[in-house]
C-alpha cells in the first residue's frame, strides 16, 4: 500500500511563485528540493516586521534604531489592531484553523483592524517596493470568510 500523501495547503507566497515560474514553484512547494536561503536584508525586514508586530500588538517598544518608523506603529493606538492573525478557509471557502486537518488555503495578515463591517488590512513593507494586491486580496478573502458580516475590506502596503 503506498503512504497517502500529504495535501498541498495553497499560500499567497505559493501561487505567486507559481505565476513567476511554474518550474521554480514546483522545485521549492512540491519536490522540495530548493534550499530556502536567507539574505542580510531579508534579516533585516523579518527584525523590522517583529519590531512592529510588538508595537502595535502588544504596545512593546521598538529598538531605537527603528524609532522613526514610530509614527506609523502609533496610528494603530486605540484601534483595537490584532498582529500576526493566522487565516485559513477550507476548499469550499468556509472559514477554518490555520493548521486544521481541512485547511485549503492559508496565510498571515500583518494587522488587521474591523470597526464595524469595515476592515482595514496594513501590509507591512521594508524593502524593495514590491506592491502585489494580489496579497492583499488573498488576506482580504480569508479575512471575509472568518467575518462574513464585513461589508468593506481595504488594504494598503
Amino acid at each position: 500500500m503506498q503512504p497517502i500523501a500529504k495535501p498541498i495547503v495553497l499560500t499567497y507566497t505559493m501561487l505567486n511563485t507559481y505565476l513567476i515560474c511554474p518550474h521554480q514553484c514546483f522545485r521549492r512547494y512540491i519536490k522540495k528540493d530548493l534550499v530556502f536561503k536567507s539574505t542580510p536584508e531579508m534579516e533585516r525586514g523579518n527584525q523590522i516586521h517583529t519590531a512592529f508586530e510588538h508595537r502595535v500588538g502588544g504596545r512593546k517598544p521598538r529598538p531605537m534604531d527603528m524609532a522613526h518608523w514610530e509614527p506609523f506603529a502609533a496610528a494603530f493606538d486605540g484601534l483595537g489592531a490584532k498582529t500576526e492573525v493566522k487565516l485559513g478557509i477550507t476548499r469550499e471557502g468556509k472559514p477554518t484553523g490555520f493548521f486544521d486537518a481541512d485547511v485549503w488555503f492559508r496565510g498571515k495578515a500583518d494587522v488587521v483592524v474591523i470597526h464595524g463591517t469595515t476592515a482595514f488590512l496594513p501590509d507591512w513593507k521594508s524593502g524593495k517596493r514590491r506592491e502585489e494586491p494580489f496579497e492583499l486580496e488573498c488576506q482580504a478573502m480569508m479575512l471575509h470568510a472568518a467575518n462574513p458580516y464585513l461589508t468593506t475590506i481595504r488594504g494598503c502596503y
